[in-house]
Order: C-alpha cells, then sequence, then structure tokens
C-alpha cells in the first residue's frame, strides 16, 4: 500500500490495492467528510482512498466519499500532516500534485 498524492489542506492519498481489488459498486456514504475522516476516492469503493484535511467539512462533496474510518488521535493527524507536506510534483498548479517519492505503509484491521 501506498501514499501517492498530497495537497497540504485538502488531501493525502493512498491505495490498498494490496488489498482490495478494484470495485465499481458503491452507495453514497451516510455522512459528509470532516477533518480526519478517512473515505474512499473518486467515488469508488476501492481501492483508492483518501484522508480528508480540510478545515471545514466537507460539502462541495456531498455525500458521494463513503467515510469509512478515521485518523485514529492526534498524534496519527500530526503524521499526516507531515507527509502530506512532503515534496510533490504537478505539471500545472491547478493539477493533482503526487509525491515525488510515495511513501509504503502497511494496515492491519483491528
Amino acid at each position: 500500500c501506498q501514499f501517492y498524492r498530497a495537497e497540504p489542506g485538502f488531501l493525502l492519498q493512498g491505495s490498498l490495492r494490496a488489498y482490495i481489488p478494484p470495485n465499481s459498486q458503491t452507495k453514497d456514504g451516510p455522512k459528509i467528510m470532516e477533518r480526519g475522516d478517512i473515505g474512499w476516492a473518486g467515488g469508488s469503493a476501492g481501492p483508492d482512498f483518501f484522508i480528508y484535511l480540510g478545515s471545514q467539512p466537507a460539502t462541495h462533496f456531498g455525500k458521494t466519499h463513503t467515510v469509512w474510518g478515521q485518523v485514529a488521535d492526534k498524534a496519527s493527524l500530526d503524521v499526516v500532516e507531515t507527509l502530506v507536506k512532503l515534496n510533490t510534483t504537478a505539471p500545472r498548479p491547478q493539477d493533482m500534485h503526487m509525491l515525488n517519492s510515495f511513501v509504503d505503509f502497511t494496515t492491519a484491521a483491528r
């Protein structure tokens, strides 16, 4: 699994491709995303996800990004904030900012 996209003040995006195959079937989520929420990217059901880092609820998304988790605590959110500040490249300023070096991670179910 890897984090590959970083948009400070907006999101840190990654993929769980090692665990979850691509899935196009999804339903709108039950809530509007808030800071620290984790949801499926692109209105899909994985394997790409993102951690929302906005200061206000993401009303512009509606409920299309199913929220399925939340960053555990302030220390964990501090790690996310550190990762989102890593060097990125975008062809143009308005394009997605991809991390120059992807960040590998592992996950475990509780």
